[in-house]
């Protein structure tokens, strides 16, 4: 009997959790080296070769997580806390811009009326 194949699925709606289960029960190596696969393609779809370095980056982290953690309960809570990191720092910044974009905007505003 052959392995499912849960790696071909073109978007996450078309992903298949019983298919990946299935493998890593019957065929962990494999489960494991096709995982490897749909994260690299997934990395690599990213148009930008920054974002494609911050992505891997990111998939260190978790994996050295991972492999710390001693249990997939304790993996899960260290992974939760490195995205709730990122997403702060994410929020932070987007409130910087767009503090700075309305100090352009009343920079603006006052050029413009100095022009008028």
């Amino acid at each position: 009997m052959s392995a499912p194949d849960p790696a071909n699925a073109s978007s996450p709606d078309d992903f298949d959790f019983d298919a990946w289960r299935k493998l890593a029960v019957e065929d962990p190596p494999a489960f494991f080296a096709r995982r490897e696969e749909a994260i690299a393609a997934c990395i690599d779809s990213n148009p930008d070769p920054q974002g494609r370095e911050q992505m891997r980056a990111m998939q260190a982290q978790i994996d050295g997580l991972r492999l710390m953690a001693g249990g997939p309960d304790r993996a899960l809570q260290g992974i939760a806390t490195l995205l709730t990191d990122h997403l702060d720092a994410l929020t932070s910044h987007l409130a910087s811009l767009g503090e700075e974009a309305q100090r352009l905007s009343g920079l603006l505003q006052k050029a413009q009326a100095r022009g008028a």
